[in-house]
């Protein structure tokens, strides 16, 4: 009896090779562990006039899994997550200082041929999220809905189905309570090469628009991607290793109807100490 991919997981595939490794701010990250185990991780980011950052502290503890964030923006959110209370359950509570009205609890599910994911709100009225999926290991059907307590109503909804084998995808989506349909396909050609595509609908004002992508693996290691769309923004990136433990990405991104227009540069760099 095998457990299967989780809603969110539609399209994940074709949306990650759309969308990692072309952000065009410029970001350096330093990871570290200490030795108890303690992990580590110093970001700051650098998007146009705004400099930002956050540190990032993991532990692991015989029971639970506990994660600190604090911004710079004097934010503090802890999240505390164990699999400890029943087998395929993972319970997980989050919130954040000095937003009182942050507070989650969420509870992800697997069982041989679906999985579930249900985020409820700790507060007065809260929200209550909750998404499943259902079927077999190359194939699901699915829905994830909301709904708010304060207003008595469901204020968002999803369908979508999803085909996996493991050298392809394809995926569609019905979303926005009704108003968007998204469809996806991944393919990986072989080791090395990876393509995908996605199409989105807009049915209440009959928009449509499409993007696709490329990566490629190099024999130095380094990955080169590249992605178009049909409004003429295209987008390159590569990432390489210029030093041990160090991953450093480029990305650029150009109207190609006119270069003299939307034309940016992201960096960004990841380090191991």
């Amino acid at each position: 009896m095998a457990t299967v991919a989780g809603f969110s997981d539609i399209g994940k595939a074709a949306g990650d090779l759309l969308s990692k490794g072309f952000d065009l701010k410029s970001t350096v990250t330093i990871n570290s562990t200490a030795g108890d185990g303690t992990k580590m991780a110093l970001k700051t980011v650098k998007d146009g006039d705004k400099l930002s950052g956050d540190v990032k502290l993991s532990k692991s503890f015989p029971e639970a899994d506990v994660d600190v964030n604090i911004s710079s923006g004097a934010k503090v959110s802890v999240t505390a997550a164990t699999s400890k209370l029943y087998p395929g359950l993972k319970c997980s509570l989050a919130g954040s200082i000095p937003d009182h009205t942050s507070g989650k609890l969420t509870l992800d599910f697997k069982a041989p041929h679906v999985t579930t994911k249900t985020v409820v709100g700790l507060t007065p009225n809260p929200q209550l999220s909750m998404a499943a999926a259902f079927g077999i290991k190359t194939g699901i059907v699915g829905a994830d809905v909301t709904y708010d307590t304060a207003k008595n109503a469901l204020t968002k909804w999803s369908v979508g189905a999803a085909y996996i084998r493991p050298d392809y995808s394809a995926g569609i989506v019905l979303a926005d309570k009704g108003e968007t349909l998204k469809a996806t396909y991944y393919h990986s050609i072989d080791a090395t090469q990876k393509a995908g595509c996605e199409i989105v609908r807009k049915l209440n004002t009959e928009s449509t628009a499409f993007t696709m992508g490329y990566q490629k693996s190099l024999e130095s290691g380094a990955v080169l991607k590249a992605r178009l769309a049909n409004s003429g923004i295209a987008a390159v990136s590569y990432s390489f290793s210029p030093a041990a433990k160090t991953t450093l990405n480029v990305a650029g991104q150009v109207d190609a109807a006119n270069l003299d227009k939307n034309s940016k540069i992201g960096m960004s760099m990841d380090v191991k100490a």
